[in-house]
């Protein structure tokens, strides 16, 4: 636990996927005047393209990069602020997919390593018989093992998520964290501010981790000890991650992966989202039949 904060902690955030450098001249001009659009901001245009008609160098490429902020200001849905997006982009665009595979990759691996132990340790010896003849030593104790195990995924969560939002917001500042939704092109259809959309995928990410969770128990409490456990949750977990982690799509089907990272529950169609109930309730399945292995007679 302590080496996967200590490695999650720097995994990168911006990708810089959709830094363009003919986009330079453009966003330093955005820096300048976002925020909300007021009368100060279209005076800011007017004052520098009148800079521009004074000026004796070349401002081809100064007055392009205003045309383009006047277009952009004039085309903002009503309500929104102007806000360099290219920023929030760079961490959650679709083209910014490596970045965030990475983070899942990380939490997936801390996750298996922690959760095989729990439910395997007894079944190296006859310690399993002498806990079922025990009065608390069947439901009792799975659920306790079931507590410690939810507090392990919401560790690598604090961790890992919730670490990968503060970074975030550092990275994006206050002025786009605070600008309605609309403002940005991927999140139009979503209301609220940008923060309050980070904090409800933040959590999404949480609720989406459970389902590796009762997977890893299920493998845990059927392969008979830690290394066995291990080795099938990487298997299972693991193998199938890092290979969508480097951009083998077609197997994204069979992974969770995917909920963790850039096909997060907020962004999924239809055929997406009956994906990630069927995977909701196979790892319902894996929960209710490690139960039943724990508490078995025999």
């Amino acid at each position: 636990m302590i080496l996967g904060f200590l490695f999650s902690r720097d995994l990168p955030l911006n990708s810089g996927a959709y830094n363009r450098l003919e986009d330079s001249v453009y966003r330093q001009y955005i820096a300048q005047v976002q925020g909300p659009v007021t009368l100060d901001t279209f005076d800011y245009i007017s004052q520098a393209k009148a800079a521009l008609e004074t000026s004796e160098m070349d401002t081809k490429e100064f007055e392009t990069a205003l045309s383009r902020l006047e277009q952009t200001v004039n085309g903002l849905p009503e309500g929104a602020w102007l806000v360099d997006e290219t920023m929030f982009l760079n961490i959650y665009g679709s083209e910014s997919w490596y970045a965030q595979r990475n983070t899942a990759l990380v939490a997936l691996l801390i996750l298996c390593a922690c959760l095989s132990s729990l439910f395997s340790a007894e079944q190296n010896s006859d310690l399993r018989k002498v806990l079922r003849s025990t009065p608390y030593g069947r439901d009792r104790l799975f659920w306790t093992k079931y507590g410690v195990a939810f507090g392990v995924t919401v560790l690598v969560w604090l961790m890992v998520f919730v670490q990968e939002w503060h970074s975030a917001s550092k990275i994006l500042g206050e002025v786009i964290l605070n600008a309605p939704c609309r403002s940005i092109g991927m999140l139009q259809d979503y209301s609220g501010t940008v923060r309050t959309f980070m904090t409800i995928l933040c959590i999404s990410k949480g609720v989406a981790l459970m389902v590796p969770m009762n997977i890893c128990i299920f493998i845990a409490s059927k392969t008979g000890g830690f290394e066995k456990a291990l080795l099938f949750n990487g298997i299972s977990m693991l193998i199938p991650a890092t290979a969508y982690r480097f951009g083998v799509h077609a197997i994204s089907v069979i992974t969770p992966i995917r909920f963790l990272a850039d096909g997060n529950i907020l962004f999924l169609n239809g055929n997406d989202i009956m994906l990630f109930l069927m995977w909701l309730a196979v790892s319902l399945l894996a929960l209710y039949m490690s139960r039943r292995n724990w508490c078995k007679v025999a």
